[in-house]
């Protein structure tokens, strides 16, 4: 009967995970290290489990078993690099496909006075307490989705990645298995169709040989022929003619009866969003000569024995770094009273956050937060404008704490308002909807990334990568009231690691003699 509870909470949860506001566990490395923390406790309840049954069960479950106790044992296992996004998918999928499996083949009532039942009892006990939720399917599509924005950002190399190898951080490597959900993901996501052209190709290399390698080509062949290369279809499907499949004579005769089945396509990556996006999330792409003008030094402040570590990144638009901002005691009051209450949200704060949005989000208030005003306070200090808050009329936004886990990333956007301001006043706060745009952006780095992670600037060509106490502030309307279009930016996918970001907006409102007006049209931000 334990058992039958016991399923019955496990799909209860899974159930309630879906309608949870909670962020996607994928979005959040610190409840994925949570969860590969107490597998330990269900595998080692499971292994008391079988050893006592004197009938044995079934041989899929001892092969998991022993699969899972070599992965957690191994260096490259869960419990060494769970920031891994490899590492990760391999997680989720265990508890998606097979802990869950598990839990219902194991439930038999005749088992339920043998102590190992209640070894294995007080582990899973152990073990749901401490986990916010399980893994679902949402989130098994989320790791893939992840997986394949790193390859497309970073131009990965597919048989490393296959392996385990990101840019030289090696995880459990992937085998035909794991290919094959892999495809049928790509297949059910028509923005991935070159990574699912690319991994069935790479699975009728592996298939070559064997008694599925024509079966499939033939899947190869229709895949290309659904995304339009027609042409390669052709080819594969001549080469499959002489087996005799009617249905393959049959797709070929179709096929050259369509239009292009002579034009050659060539299969390349899709066009990033930016034309050096993808670019400046992989390397610096100034020259010598542009950042030999850049300078590090110490800033007055509006404290004169206050002075500021700042690092210029660019002139016109201005961006520039400012380190040793925050300290570690003022991240984790930061961190402790957002962490648990994250909902995956998009710039604006809703939560209708797309797939090219892949965050986490909370609103942190000075007015219920105090120990948040010397935060604020000290931007001021350094920016020399106005960031007050109070019930009405505020000089900047509430904070905004955003998670970047898996894959993590926010797609080019700007930070001045795209939306009418009366549509953005229907969303936000009574206090600021009537302080007006977003004048400039203040953004705390809040931990540091192993790999990945870096903000960028497109349009000024700049790249910054993840600095842990430092924080980025640029302007978003330029001295003219106009919007400055150069102020595009984005937060490139997360390889390895986790990143947090604490943003503040400041606003138009309070900034009438913090920020004048230039002297013409064409005034930069310090002439």
């Amino acid at each position: 009967m334990y058992f039958i509870r016991l399923l019955s909470l496990l799909v209860i949860l899974v159930l309630f995970s879906f309608g949870s506001v909670s962020s996607d566990l994928y979005l959040s490395v610190h409840r994925l290290e949570h969860l590969a923390k107490h597998e330990p406790f269900l595998l080692a309840g499971i292994k008391k489990y079988v050893d006592a049954q004197p009938l044995g069960v079934p041989a899929e479950i001892v092969r998991f078993i022993n699969e899972t106790e070599i992965r957690l044992s191994n260096k490259l296992g869960l419990l060494h690099n769970i920031h891994h996004p490899i590492n990760a998918f391999h997680l989720v999928e265990r508890f998606v496909f097979n802990w869950l499996y598990l839990f219902e083949k194991l439930c038999c009532k005749k088992c339920t006075k043998v102590k190992a039942v209640q070894d294995f009892k007080t582990a899973t006990e152990y073990a749901l307490n401490n986990v916010t939720r399980l893994p679902v399917l949402k989130d098994m599509n989320g790791t893939m989705r992840a997986i394949f924005r790193l390859w497309r950002t970073y131009k990965l190399d597919i048989n490393k990645l296959l392996q385990g190898d990101i840019l030289g951080h090696k995880a459990w490597p992937m085998n035909q298995k794991h290919l094959v959900r892999l495809i049928l993901f790509a297949a059910g996501n028509p923005e991935f169709y070159y990574e699912e052209l690319v991994l069935r190709t790479k699975m009728a290399e592996i298939t070559k040989g064997t008694q599925y390698q024509y079966g499939v080509a033939y899947d190869l062949a229709l895949a290309y022929y659904k995304h339009g290369f027609i042409s390669t279809a052709k080819t594969i499907l001549e080469s499959l003619l002489p087996l005799g499949n009617k249905a393959m004579a049959q797709t070929y005769n179709d096929l050259l009866k369509h239009p292009l089945v002579n034009v050659s396509k060539e299969l390349t990556l899709p066009e990033p969003v930016h034309p050096v996006h993808d670019e400046l999330c992989q390397k610096e792409i100034k020259t010598p000569k542009q950042l030999s003008k850049l300078r590090c030094r110490y800033r007055r402040t509006r404290i004169p024995i206050y002075w500021s570590k700042e690092e210029i990144l660019h002139y016109d638009p201005w961006i520039a770094l400012y380190h040793d901002v925050i300290s570690d005691q003022e991240i984790n009051i930061v961190l402790n009273n957002s962490i648990t209450q994250m909902a995956r949200s998009d710039l604006t704060g809703s939560t209708n956050a797309t797939n090219e949005d892949v965050m986490a989000t909370y609103w942190l208030s000075e007015l219920r937060t105090k120990s948040l005003f010397p935060l604020t306070k000290r931007i001021e200090i350094i920016t020399g404008l106005s960031t007050s808050v109070s019930k009405l009329f505020s000089d900047s936004e509430n904070y905004e704490i955003n998670h970047f886990g898996i894959g993590g990333m926010m797609k080019p956007h700007f930070d001045f308002l795209n939306i009418s301001l009366g549509e953005y006043q229907k969303n936000v706060e009574r206090s600021v909807r009537m302080s007006g745009d977003r004048v400039a952006t203040w953004m705390f780095y809040l931990t540091d990334v192993e790999k990945g992670g870096a903000t960028v600037f497109p349009e000024a060509k700049v790249r910054v990568p993840v600095t842990k106490g430092a924080a980025l502030f640029w302007f978003n309307i330029k001295r003219n009231s106009e919007k400055d279009q150069r102020s595009l930016n984005a937060d490139c996918p997360v390889i390895i690691g986790s990143k947090f970001v604490c943003r503040k907006w400041i606003l138009e409102a309070g900034q009438a003699f913090r920020r004048k007006c230039g002297l013409s049209p064409f005034s930069t931000e310090f002439s």
